[in-house]
């Protein structure tokens, strides 16, 4: 159970540094109205009261689907 605590906490820092809310500028969320939400929602299922407080797979699960629409943003303001 060590372990996966270990693990956990490891994803917690790498989550943080893939949440670069300082990155995405005005015209960002003025393209995508829900990125803002997306940001809020990723931080907190990331912090104590998600992924950080609790081994439940399932809040994993959802902080991983919401870094994921994140990340599909992300590439979208590459373009």
């Amino acid at each position: 159970m060590r372990t996966l605590v270990d693990v956990c906490e490891s994803w917690n820092c790498t989550w943080g540094k893939v949440l670069w809310t300082d990155y995405f500028e005005p015209n960002h969320f003025k393209a995508h109205p829900q990125l803002r939400g997306l940001l809020n929602k990723a931080t907190k299922l990331a912090g104590a009261a998600g992924t950080k407080g609790t081994v439940d797979v399932a809040v994993a699960d959802k902080s991983i689907a919401k870094i994921d629409e994140i990340e599909e943003i992300f590439w979208a303001t590459k373009k």
